[in-house]
């Protein structure tokens, strides 16, 4: 069964640019404490509202230990393109870091409302670690 994870922290307040374009980064990192399946969703950032993401790593250690390792992940937009910035990447199959792999990446708008990044299993891992972490270095800039 899938399960839902955030790593975004209510109390903490989301770093806002102080005029328009000026770029603001935020880094969030997940540790799994159970193996990941098909599914699972992890919140990762908060984009405040009239921000544009500009950029976005995402990086992971080794979540597939199998020896044909399975796993991939979209990374987008929750509830909405839910694969923006990445379409079923494999980074989680070995360990690294990776730049989008997808056009919609570097056409993000700003909207008028907060949205959250989120991490969806696209694919379960054949081996799946108990232990890791995934993340993102995201930077968004006032519209």
């Amino acid at each position: 069964m899938a399960t839902a994870y955030t790593v975004i922290d209510a109390f903490t307040p989301v770093p806002v640019p102080h005029r328009v374009g000026e770029e603001t980064a935020v880094r969030a990192e997940f540790s799994l404490s159970a193996a990941l399946v098909i599914n699972d969703t992890i919140d990762l950032v908060t984009i405040p509202a009239g921000h544009a993401v500009t950029d976005i790593v995402l990086f992971a250690d080794d979540l597939d230990s199998d020896g044909s390792p399975a796993v991939t992940l979209d990374v987008g937009i929750k509830g909405g393109d839910t694969d923006a910035f990445f379409a079923a990447s494999t980074v989680a199959q070995a360990g690294g870091a990776v730049h989008p792999s997808v056009k919609t990446a570097f056409r993000d708008v700003a909207t008028s409302a907060d949205r959250v990044v989120q991490a969806l299993v696209k694919a379960a891992p054949a081996t799946s670690a108990t232990t890791g972490k995934l993340g993102v270095l995201i930077r968004y800039m006032a519209k």
